[in-house]
């Protein structure tokens, strides 16, 4: 199993910065551990609407809510929700606005080497951090 390394957004919620960041970020791990493909992790499907829509743009996040192929630059892009069934993932996770569940569930998975979260709360940023001993992303940038 994969050592997984662990990153969060500093702020609750974010903005479509934080997103354009976030997927950067994937594309980023992507090269580092050669993965061919990334995953975003949601609550549900509802939860690609706003943000998240407004950067990947309304085509592509139809896609994603359909189970097909979309790519950045050269990287598959897949959505697992919380109701996925998987059991491994071979590529970095990028959590938009989680739940504890979904937070235990992409844990739990193996042949991931990093994830990221975007909080939905400081409440759920806190749980993160502490529990996996996650760094901001923002300070790991400073380094």
């Amino acid at each position: 199993m994969t050592e997984k390394n662990y990153w969060y957004i500093n702020k609750d919620y974010g903005y479509e910065t934080d997103i354009n960041k976030c997927l950067d970020w994937l594309l980023e791990m992507c090269k580092k551990y050669n993965c061919q493909k990334c995953f975003l992790a949601v609550y549900s499907n509802q939860n690609l609407g706003g943000m998240i829509q407004n950067v990947l743009g309304i085509k592509n996040v139809n896609r994603l809510k359909a189970n097909k192929e979309v790519f950045l630059k050269d990287i598959l892009l897949k959505v697992i929700t919380e109701r996925s069934n998987v059991y491994s993932l071979d590529g970095p996770v990028l959590i938009a606005f989680p739940t504890k569940n979904l937070l235990d569930k992409i844990n739990a998975l193996s042949n991931i080497p990093a994830v990221l979260v975007i909080p939905s709360s400081l409440k759920e940023r806190d749980y993160w951090t502490t529990t996996f001993g996650a760094k901001s992303l923002d300070e790991t940038a400073k380094d």
